[in-house]
C-alpha cells in the first residue's frame, strides 16, 4: 500500500521516474529503460523539422471602446500575429463579437456582429480567404465578466475572441 502511494506522489508531482520494461520471452531480463511523466502535464509531440510545423497562434481577444466596432492599432496587431497561420493551414476561425451589458439584446447583438465582421474584414484584407472565416455575435449574452459595474471590467467585455476550427 505504501508503494502505491509513494508512487501515485511522485508521477502527480511531475518528476520523471524511470521504470524496467521487462523483455517478454526472457522474464526477468531488463530490455531497456522507458520515461514516465506526469501525466497531467502537456504531451509533447515528437520532434520534427521546424520548417515543416505551423504553430496554432496564440488566440488573444481583441478590445474595443464604448459603442464602437473599429479596430484599434492594438486589435489589429492581434489580427496580424494569426493571419499566416491560416494562410498556410486548411483550419477555420470562428470569430466571435461581444458588448457589455449595456444596451438592449437586440442593439448588443447587432454591434457584437460588427465587430465580428471588423476582424473578419482585416483579416480578408490581409489574404486570408473568406471561406475560412465564420463570425457570430453574443451581445452581452456571454460576459468575461459577470456582474459589472465599473469602466475597467466593462472594457473587458467589449472584445471579439478567435477560435479554431479544425
Amino acid at each position: 500500500m505504501k508503494a502505491i502511494v509513494l508512487l501515485a506522489l511522485v508521477i502527480l508531482s511531475g518528476c520523471q521516474v524511470k521504470f524496467l520494461v521487462k523483455d517478454k520471452e526472457n522474464y526477468g531480463t531488463v530490455k531497456k529503460e522507458s520515461p514516465v511523466k506526469n501525466p497531467l502535464l502537456k504531451m509533447q509531440s515528437p520532434s520534427v523539422e521546424k520548417e515543416n510545423i505551423i504553430e496554432k497562434p496564440v488566440l488573444s481577444p481583441i478590445y474595443f471602446d464604448f459603442d464602437k466596432s473599429n479596430l484599434s492599432p492594438e486589435a489589429q496587431l492581434v489580427i496580424v500575429r494569426i493571419v499566416k497561420y491560416f494562410l498556410d493551414t486548411k483550419c477555420t476561425i470562428i470569430i466571435s463579437g461581444h458588448c457589455d451589458e449595456r444596451g438592449s439584446i437586440v442593439y448588443n447583438n447587432a454591434l457584437g456582429q460588427r465587430r465580428a465582421d471588423a476582424a473578419k474584414d482585416y483579416l480578408t484584407q490581409n489574404g486570408v480567404p473568406i471561406e475560412k472565416i465564420e463570425t457570430r455575435s453574443f451581445g452581452k449574452q456571454k460576459p468575461f465578466i459577470k456582474k459589472c459595474w465599473d469602466e475597467g471590467c466593462h472594457s473587458q467585455n467589449r472584445r471579439d475572441e478567435f477560435e479554431i476550427k479544425n
